[in-house]
């Protein structure tokens, strides 16, 4: 019998190589399954590519949560388009959300905070209320204080 190690185990002080498992190209059943990226994620990855002078929906990465499907608002071009104004646009990302056939249904925000905990919460934008409302019964954050105490501290009222 040899008193060399097992060839599993590494002898003492030789340090653990390993090798490093090849990445697949598709997603697997169990990838999909776990975790969903968060939006402003997917949103990192997706900005890799260079988009077009003037995109249009199907030139925008798409961003996925559960079964809705969004672009970032900020990327379609608008011609005359001034941008949103609102104090909620610190706290959030707006998207256009669309259809299955990549057709816009309606614009939202997303709560950045909320995003950032794996659970984002989206509100329409044809009025900042809701969105508002949401900034300052969970987060506690208001136009005037632009901020909060702690990220997890929420009151219901």
């Amino acid at each position: 019998m040899s008193d060399l190690p097992p060839p599993s185990t590494p002898a003492k002080g030789s340090p653990v190589i390993s090798t490093p498992c090849p990445t697949p190209l598709f997603p697997s059943a169990f990838s999909r399954l776990s975790q969903p990226r968060s939006m402003a994620k997917q949103l990192e990855e997706a900005s890799v590519g260079e988009l077009p002078p003037n995109p249009t929906i199907e030139d925008l990465p798409k961003v996925v949560w559960k079964n809705r499907r969004f672009v970032q608002e900020d990327s379609l071009a608008r011609k005359g388009a001034k941008g949103r104004k609102s104090w909620i646009r610190s706290h959030g990302m707006f998207f256009i959300e669309l259809n299955h056939q990549d057709q816009p249904i309606g614009h939202v925000w997303c709560c950045s905070r909320c995003d950032t905990k794996g659970r984002p919460e989206f509100f329409s934008v044809q009025a900042t209320s809701s969105a508002a409302d949401h900034l300052r019964k969970a987060h506690r954050i208001t136009p005037a204080s632009q901020s909060s105490p702690s990220d997890d501290s929420a009151i219901d009222l």
